[in-house]
């Protein structure tokens, strides 16, 4: 419905109007109800709804519309319109929002955000949406880092279409640049016309200026001085062509600059939205608030709260719904809760550990996160592995299954192999013996072949060779036949037609085919002659037969065919005849040749006449061969008969053979058979017994791997739970302490995990599942301590997904990873945090991938290193680039970034815990005690440990390899695919890896059997550790008494080894451990005392030998708790011996006596009440003694003596219970009887030492206190040593005169001395790098001195790095009065006047008033209200001025001055450091006493009002300084009070208040733990405390109605009877009072419900709430109860909770009983119980005033007029509080105390105390409290017989301290008889008190502040 619609929509802006600025949920609760009653109440009735509906919460936001786009070409066409519109769902509402996120983060170059968009984050989008779409919205976001805020912005600001910007970070960024930045918005905004979105984080705030700009601009829309008067100009004619659009500007009309820059300002503050985004943490926040006010008016504020349980169950649900998970949807869905649980665990865990620890620890979202991812991951990478280890070993066991079964097959085969092997062997012998007769018939056969064969092969022999002669010969006659063969293959066919062609050839052609018939054997004309011509030649030869037969020869066609064929077949049948035929041509030899023939002829004519030569010569070479040739084939006609018998024969020996043969191949078959039989057999065996061995072998893995089968299915599922643990440690237990980290383990998730039934390993060893033992070792190798705590962090630091953080104050992670990371140091990554530049540095590590390591990292990192820090890197192409600052840098994905704080406590916030994974390396006991146990056992059994160095490297080494080893077994086991029997490689490779894995396990074992014995031997020498790491952790323990005390380890295990080196030798090891620890322990103290404060120094060496016995075991931490705390918890009122014993002693005894020892079953002093009651006399007498401390113990001496490890605890807990003065004093016999005599005997500071000590790198540091300056010293010891000491004091604009000093010292070797260092901290802190400068060297014999005041700001670098010395001025009379003498007064000084023994007298008087003074401050109040600094400058002033005075009243004739004397030493000198009035008075009054005529004039003088008999006090009457100091060292040691002035018992307040400065101390270095026997946490406690005794005895509450109706009936006094009500000055009094006390009382009443409903969890547990619980838990009183939040007083101050609760009971007593007295008043008031007892004291002079005014008497004229009435004391608590003998007049005071004297109950007069009394206070007289007019000229003030100068004017003090401050009013007493006795009650101090409870909880270190000199 419509109207249903309406009231949803204002519900809905009124929640994001009201309730979204609330800061905490309860509040965000309470204002819903209200809306919820006011929805129903106005507008149920007209709606008509249900309540359910109405009440349902509706949201609203204007982009649920889609932009319109082109379907074809993809472009937008129009935007969406922005209407405010309901959400049809939050499923709807993800959906939209997930499609622009994914569109975000499209988009290029920009940062990807990967949101999960739970309801939550979606609500906190819309909101800010909401605020950003409205014109003018800025927002501010208010919530730790990692909450989404920026994220969040920046997607609204996108759906918003608006413009992102966020400025970029450099080390340069300042004021400019933002002012460039806002210039760019300005001009985005303005003419432009974009809507922009300015984020603006805390971090990026670099100065608060930055927030001035930021206000100013959003709530005027200017800022001043950003654009100058030229760039308005500018912009306003920019902006005119939009203003004319936008409004109209009339034809001829021009707007005004004026309007056009207005309009510009509205149009960028309407489009220009700026988020702020800050954390609530510390106190920036709130500062912020209240300096820019209109920076908070001006934005709408949302709170960012801690994401419920149900966020963080959602967050989980979306990134796990699609990881697979081996579970049931069940145990998921408690996974995810378990997840959300674990966070906000650890977010509760996180206010603990501040409250016990006071450590802050933060957890984010940002850690949420981190927590799933690695969950995922891990989970994934363990579930593989164990998938791999299962499917491995389930392959491996059953090839294992396979192998067994395998050998049994192979038996079987073996038996039937050998079954068949048997067979074959009867069949070879068969075989052998067929072989063997055929053998011999074959050998027979052989030899009858062989004559035949012998015969053969002569015969061939001998035919050979005469085959070879033969054709030898024959041989020679083939040149011829290759004579013509080569002339016919020269012949062709042409060359032969050629010839045919002449038809008359010449007579040469005649004769050469003559021949050729002749050698063809053709027919031939008969024979004639005929004349023939050839060439010129004619002769007569043979008629040619040419025409008649040759030319047919020559015409045939095969004619060349047949000359080839007669030369290769016919030539051999060429005769003699035919020879004899060609004889008349060859002959003719000048004409039938070739030559002639070719020349004649043709060339083939030549041919054919060489052919025939040819054939002629061939014939006649071969005709001798060729009977030789018959011959020869007769006789191989023969052989070759020969031969044929032979193979005849032959062939019968074959067929013998060759049946042989057969024998013996049938018998190598069979044989062949036999072997291969034997051969399988002998195989089947090998491999039954190899994979037997194997089987065998293997039988250890096959029971491991068996088991390990069976519970795979198990692990799996148990994995969910374990890698919970796992990640959840990695990513939320860094920060914490072994402790915590142990209980968020077992008390936090394991019983979350058991509730949820969420399935994980119980004996889970975490180190164990995420790292191996051969990790660890390489850890341990590179220097990682071997303690679990530090194995942790190793994990952590490596495991993590974010960069590390390590809290590194003894540098051991600093130490690891440079090991670790060994090329880091080459490289140049070492990196600290202050360099320039840093952001260069960064360039190339990040580009290459290295690892860098940040040193010197505090509170804070630049915010420079956010993007690296949070990994903001993007892609471009293949490359990784991050935006660094302004400049665009490479980033390798392996780079890896550590980050170390030296800080022990650092303060790091929530948005640096987000980022980084914080990690406390902090050594542990344990851990040191490991190293000192390796360094001592390097020195003392060097052999031992290099041993033990080597055994440690080689069990890593083997380690790692039987890892390997056995990864390797079972891969290749389960790697094969065939069967373990055939797969014989496998079986040797197994086999080989199982002979390796047996040596390696020998090694191990023999390795462990080694490491057992040396650690047996080593042990001997772990006493030394143990007391070396107690000794380390209280030095560490020092500094939360003074930050100046920080030490590091390095300086102290230069102590360690110091200490061995030069302990006394020993045979035994024993005693040589005992002689060690001995050293070692003197050692360290005589090194930590010197660079302690004298008050700091017992302190230091109680609290050693309380750790040593801790850490022995001989005491536990409660029984450290009575000795610091005793009583104080209890108010027990029922004292039985309250006539001899106070309240607070008899407290002290309960608690005594309820105390068990050591954690004894049995109470020691149970019967310690009783006893005491038995004996009264003898514990009165202990009570009281002088030295309780060195008296037997009534009742119990025999038993605490029977106590050897414990009994001279219990005695100190006794003397600490009954005589708290005395714990300093007993706490030295304890320390005497524990450590030694030594440890309590005074130590000197050589400066001689102390040099030795140092080098040229290593300054010396002076801590100073009132009165020390070391100059003087130094420069004595600087002309000792011959060098030359440049003095700077430091200051502002001294850092270059030093720099230049230290520099120039560096080159020479001189010294230099820093003084003051504590007003140049900025220098002081590059100290230590310009100690180790790079570039150049330091002279060896350079110094660098400092001195300091303690300053918590000191870097703790150079505290580390420095020896440090405290120099303090002497303590006692005696040591200052010889100082004095040594240093300051020369023998020139005391006779530089005349007459020089007066002026000795003088000087020496001076110097001895100046030590009195000195001492006189230890005494506390009673020496001096303020502790002024006095020093050597004032006495050193004041011998000046005496010097002058006397030169001058010498030179005029004139004696002494004494009154000028006193004034200028006692108001001027002395007298200007001097504020309190009191103080002065008392300077004054020594000055008198001191500063007289009778130091010069009376012969032997002594001070002999403070005779300290046997030894007087004289003024020495010498004139050689030698003997003066002689006389000095005569005086005792020891200076009584009444040397000061003062009496005896003021040592005990002198020694109460020592005692009490170390018990606090001390009591401030214990740890913040609670626990009692019952097990019952510290919270626990205070809650029954607060329920059981506290709330219940709260008195009621005051309603301001009745008692003021009260007040208004009561009358005044007699004489104003007729005034009541508030006309009545007391009756004011009252009413201010009851307002006072109501305003406590409502405080202390709140307090303690919210302290009850915090500890319940009902709210949050606030800074304020957890100091109250450790308040109340160390029975104190909670500070805010005391004071409000300006440091005013609001209360009272009381030292313990129990007096603070009693004050509150009486204040409420005397006010409830004055108020119910309506006709009348108290008889006494008790002052303590007023708040302002001024007022009252004013109230009742102006009721005599009123009373008097028929006198004329005026309240400007009235003084006070106490009158004592001595006769009569009321305490506080007394019942009867009337007053004998009272008066109407004025009014009646009582319970105040009197210090330094008692009041005589006879004469009123004051006097000393009784010798033997212990109270140093007495219960003060009632005072009758009146006024009267001053007294009038030439009037007494007291009155005529009564001396003034016995008058007293006594002080009094709300508290004990006294102070302007504290001083209500002045009381005159009577001094009594004797002279002076004004002074004498000055000097003594005596001062009234109104409490005499001390209350230092709250002012612990004021002794360390001084008064500057006026």
């Amino acid at each position: 419905k419509s109207d249903h619609f309406l009231v949803a929509l204002w519900r809905h802006e009124c929640l994001r109007v009201f309730q979204d600025k609330l800061a905490n949920q309860k509040d965000k609760d309470s204002f819903r109800d209200f809306l919820d009653k006011a929805t129903l109440d106005k507008f149920k009735d007209l709606i008509g709804e249900e309540d359910e509906k109405m009440l349902t919460d509706i949201l609203y936001c204007d982009f649920l519309r889609d932009d319109v786009y082109d379907e074809d070409t993809g472009e937008l066409i129009e935007e969406a319109p922005k209407v405010y519109e309901a959400i049809p769902s939050m499923k709807a509402l993800r959906e939209i929002v997930q499609k622009k996120l994914e569109e975000h983060n499209n988009i290029p170059k920009i940062k990807k955000m990967d949101l999960v968009l739970f309801d939550d984050a979606l609500k906190y989008l819309l909101r800010i949406s909401r605020i950003i779409q409205m014109p003018r919205g800025s927002a501010m976001l208010v919530g730790v880092g990692g909450s989404g805020k920026q994220s969040l912005t920046r997607l609204a600001s996108y759906i918003g279409r608006q413009v992102n910007f966020q400025i970029t970070l450099s080390k340069s960024y300042g004021t400019n640049q933002l002012k460039d930045d806002l210039k760019t918005l300005y001009r985005m905004a303005g003419p432009e016309g974009k809507t922009v979105s300015f984020i603006l984080t805390d971090a990026e705030i670099k100065s608060e200026n930055f927030l001035e700009f930021i206000s100013s601009m959003m709530s005027t829309g200017e800022v001043a001085g950003l654009i100058p008067k030229e760039e308005k100009d500018t912009f306003c004619v920019e902006i005119k062509n939009v203003y004319a659009k936008e409004v109209g500007i009339a034809r001829g009309e021009e707007p005004s600059m004026l309007e056009l820059w207005n309009y510009f300002l509205n149009r960028v503050r309407d489009c220009l939205h700026v988020v702020l985004c800050f954390s609530p943490v510390g106190n920036k926040f709130r500062d912020r608030f209240r300096q820019f006010p209109a920076l908070f008016n001006t934005c709408t504020i949302n709170w960012f709260l801690p994401w419920p349980e149900e966020a963080l169950v959602s967050v989980s649900q979306s990134f796990l719904k699609v990881f697979d998970i081996d579970a049931t949807e069940e145990i998921r869905r408690e996974l995810e809760k378990h997840m959300g649980n674990v966070h906000r665990m650890v977010t509760d865990v996180c206010e603990l550990y501040f409250a016990k620890m006071r450590r802050h620890v933060y957890v984010t979202p940002k850690s949420y996160l981190s927590f799933i991812d690695s969950y995922k991951s891990e989970y994934s990478k363990q579930y593989k592995i164990k998938n791999d280890q299962e499917r491995n070993v389930r392959v491996g066991l059953n090839k294992l299954e396979e192998g067994a079964e395998g050998v049994e097959k192979l038996k079987v085969e073996l038996k039937e192999e050998n079954a068949k092997l048997q067979v074959a062997t009867e069949k070879t012998d068969e075989l052998v013996k067929n072989l063997e007769k055929e053998s011999a018939i074959a050998n027979k056969k052989a030899d009858e072949v062989k004559i035949v064969k012998e015969r053969c092969e002569a015969d061939r022999a001998r035919i050979s060779q005469e085959k070879e002669e033969a054709h030898r010969e024959l041989a020679e006659a083939l040149p011829f036949q290759q004579k013509a063969e080569k002339v016919l293959s020269e012949l062709q066919g042409k060359d032969i037609q050629e010839l045919r062609t002449y038809k008359n050839p010449r007579d040469i052609i005649r004769m050469v085919f003559d021949g050729v018939q002749i050698l063809l054997e053709g027919p031939m004309s008969a024979v004639k002659t005929k004349e023939m011509s050839v060439g010129k030649e004619t002769f007569t030869f043979i008629s040619d037969s040419f025409d008649e037969y040759t030319k047919q020869t020559l015409n045939a066609s095969s004619f060349l065919a047949d000359l080839n064929e007669f030369g290769k077949n016919e030539k051999d049948y060429i005769n003699d005849e035919t020879c004899e035929l060609l004889e008349p041509y060859l002959n003719m030899d000048r004409i039938f040749n070739g030559t002639v023939a070719s020349k004649s002829g043709s060339k083939a004519l030549g041919g054919l006449c060489t052919w025939v030569e040819a054939m002629r010569d061939y014939h006649n070479a071969s005709k001798i061969v060729k009977p030789k040739m018959a011959a020869l084939e007769i006789k191989t006609e023969r052989l070759k008969i020969a031969e044929e018998e032979l193979n005849a024969a032959e062939t019968k020996l074959k067929e013998a053979l060759d049946f042989l043969d057969g024998l013996k191949k049938d018998l190598k078959g069979q044989l062949d058979i036999k072997e291969q039989l034997k051969e399988n057999a002998n195989k089947t065996r090998r491999k039954m017994e190899q994979a037997n061995r194997l089987i065998n072998g293997l039988g250890d893995e096959r029971v491991r791997w068996t088991k390990d089968a069976n519970e795979f299915l198990t692990r799996k599922k148990q994995l969910i739970g374990d890698v919970a643990l796992a990640c959840s440690f990695i990513s939320y237990c860094g920060p914490f302490n072994s402790e915590f980290r142990e209980m968020l383990l077992t008390q936090y998730f394991k019983a979350d995990l058991d509730k949820k039934e969420i399935p994980y390993f119980k004996e889970l060893d975490l180190i164990s599942m995420l790292v191996d033992e051969a990790t660890k070792g390489e850890w341990s190798l590179q220097g990682l301590p071997s303690d679990d705590l530090s194995i942790q962090n190793a994990i952590m630091v490596t495991r993590s997904s974010r960069f590390p953080m390590l809290i590194d104050p003894q540098g051991q992670a600093l130490h690891w990873i440079k090991t670790r990371e060994s090329e880091m140091e080459s490289r140049n990554c070492i990196l600290n945090l202050g360099n320039p530049n840093l952001k260069d540095l960064l360039k190339v590590p990040l580009g290459e991938g290295w690892a860098v390591l940040i040193e010197g990292i505090e509170n804070e990192v630049d915010p420079l290193l956010d993007p690296l820090l949070e990994k903001q890197f993007y892609r471009k192409g293949k490359a990784h680039l991050m935006k660094l600052g302004d400049t665009e840098v490479d980033y390798d994905l392996k780079f890896m970034l550590y980050m170390t704080s030296r800080l022990a406590n650092p303060h790091f916030s929530p948005e640096l815990a987000a980022k980084t994974t914080i990690i406390d390396f902090t050594v542990t006991q344990g851990g040191l005690e490991q190293q000192l146990l390796g360094l001592v056992i390097a020195k003392e059994q060097k052999s031992l440990e290099e041993q033990l160095k080597n055994l440690m490297e080689d069990v890593t080494k083997n380690t790692k390899t039987m890892q390997d080893l056995n990864q390797q077994l079972l891969e290749r086991l389960s790697a094969s695919e065939t069967s373990l029997l055939d797969d014989v490689e496998l079986i040797e490779v197994l086999a080989n890896i199982k002979t390796k894995t047996r040596e390696v396990q020998n090694k191990l074992k023999e390795a462990a059997d080694k490491k057992k014995e040396i650690s047996e031997k080593r042990l001997q020498y772990l006493p030394v550790a143990t007391r070396g790491s107690v000794l380390y952790f209280v030095i560490v323990e020092l500094s939360m008494i003074s930050w100046m005390y920080n030490t590091s380890l390095q300086q102290f295990l230069q102590l360690f080894d110091w200490s061995i080196d030069n302990a006394l030798k020993a045979q035994l090891p024993k005693q040589r451990v005992e002689n060690i620890i001995e050293k070692l322990t003197f050692k360290v103290y005589h090194y930590i005392s010197r660079g302690l404060f004298e008050r700091d120094k017992i302190t230091y060496l109680i609290m050693c030998v309380i750790k040593i016995m801790v850490t022995a075991k001989e005491l536990q931490l409660s029984d450290v708790g009575l000795l610091l705390k005793s009583g104080a918890a209890l108010d027990d009122r029922n004292n039985r011996f309250s006539k001899w014993m106070d309240n607070k002693i008899w407290n002290n005894v309960l608690a005594l006596s309820k105390h068990r020892f050591a954690g004894d079953s049995i109470c020691f002093f149970r019967d310690l009440p009783h006893l005491i009651e038995k004996s009264e006399g003898k514990w009165d007498d202990f009570l009281k003694g002088n030295d309780p401390e060195n008296m037997d113990v009534p009742d119990y001496e025999d038993r605490i003596k029977a106590e050897k490890d414990i009994g001279d605890f219990i005695r100190l807990c006794l003397v600490r219970a009954f005589r708290e003065d005395r714990t300093l004093l007993a706490s030295m016999n304890f320390i005497k009887a524990k450590l030694g005599p030594d440890f309590v005997k005074p130590l000197t500071k050589s400066l001689e030492e102390i040099y030795s000590e140092s080098c040229n790198i290593i300054p010396i540091l002076f801590l100073l206190s009132a009165g020390a300056n070391p100059t003087g010293s130094l420069d004595d010891f600087a002309k000792k040593k011959k060098t030359n000491i440049v003095k700077i004091s430091m200051g502002e604009e001294q850092d270059k005169k030093a720099m230049e000093a230290i520099k120039n010292a560096f080159q020479v070797g001189g010294w230099v001395l820093l003084e003051n260092c504590h007003l140049g901290l900025d220098f002081m802190a590059k100290m230590e790098d310009i100690l180790n400068p790079k570039n150049h060297a330091i002279d060896k014999d350079f110094r660098l001195w400092l001195s300091c005041e303690p300053h918590p700001n000191f870097p703790l670098g150079l505290l580390q790095m420095s020896i440090k010395v405290t120099d303090e001025p002497p303590k006692g009379v005696k040591a200052g009065l010889y100082r004095t003498f040594t240093t300051l007064i020369t023998e020139e000084f005391l006779e530089k006047e005349d007459p020089p023994d007066k002026w000795k007298s003088l000087v020496y008087t001076l110097c001895f008033m100046h030590s009195i003074i000195q001492e006189r401050r230890k005494f506390g109040p009673l020496g001096f209200c303020i502790p002024y600094e006095f020093n050597d400058s004032d006495l050193e002033a004041s011998l000046t001025f005496l010097d002058r005075h006397n030169t001058q009243i010498q030179s005029l004739g004139q004696p002494m001055n004494w009154d000028t004397v006193r004034y200028m030493i006692g108001e001027v000198q002395y007298g200007g450091r001097i504020t309190d009035d009191y103080d002065r008075i008392l300077f004054n009054t020594m000055c008198i006493e001191y500063l007289k005529p009778d130091i010069i004039n009376t012969p032997e003088f002594s001070f002999k009002n403070f005779n300290n008999p046997p030894f007087s006090y004289l003024v020495p009457r010498t004139n050689k300084i030698q003997e003066i100091i002689e006389y000095i060292i005569s005086m005792p040691e020891k200076d009584k009070p009444d040397l000061f002035g003062l009496h005896d018992i003021a040592d005990l307040t002198f020694r109460m208040k020592e005692s009490k400065e170390m018990l606090e101390t001390l009591l401030e270095t214990q740890p913040k733990e609670g626990g009692s026997a019952g097990g019952k946490t510290k919270e626990e406690e205070v809650k029954e405390k607060l329920l059981n005794e506290l709330i219940p005895s709260l008195p009621k509450d005051y309603v301001e109605v009745e008692y003021r109706e009260l007040i208004r009936r009561m009358k005044g006094p007699k004489g104003m009877s007729d005034k009541k009500g508030l006309e009545v000055p007391l009756n004011v009094v009252l009413s201010q009072e009851i307002q006072r006390f109501q305003h406590v009382l409502g405080l202390v009443r709140k307090m303690m419900s919210d302290i009850v409903q915090a500890i319940d969890g009902q709210i949050i547990m606030t800074p304020e709430i957890v100091d109250a619980i450790q308040s109340i838990f160390d029975a104190k009183v909670p500070k805010k109860w005391c004071y409000d939040a300006t440091g005013v007083e609001i209360s009272w101050l009381s030292p313990t909770l129990s007096s603070w609760m009693k004050g509150l009971d009486l204040r409420n007593k005397q006010l409830s009983d004055w108020l119910r007295l309506e006709s009348g008043r108290p008889p006494a008031y008790w002052l303590t119980g007023f708040f302002n007892p001024q007022g009252f004291l004013t109230a009742m002079k102006q009721e005599i005033t009123r009373i008097n005014k028929a006198n004329k008497w005026s309240l400007d004229e009235m003084i006070y007029d106490f009158q004592i009435n001595h006769k009569q004391v009321i305490t506080v608590e007394s019942t009867d509080k009337h007053v004998k003998g009272s008066k109407d007049e004025g009014v009646y005071i009582y319970g105040l105390f009197l210090e330094g004297a008692v009041v005589d109950t006879i004469d009123g007069k004051l006097k000393d105390y009784a010798p033997s009394t212990k109270e140093c206070f007495s219960n003060f007289p009632v005072i009758h409290c009146l006024a009267k007019p001053q007294a009038k000229e030439g009037q007494t003030k007291f009155g005529k017989g009564i001396d003034d100068r016995n008058i007293y004017p006594c002080p009094v003090y709300k508290y004990p301290k006294r102070n302007d401050r504290y001083h209500i009013v002045t009381v005159d007493l009577n001094g009594g008889p004797g002279p002076d006795r004004k002074h004498f009650w000055t000097r003594r101090g005596v001062a009234l008190l109104c409490t005499i409870e001390q209350h230092s909880q709250f002012s612990l270190n004021t002794n360390k502040h001084f008064s500057k000199k006026k």
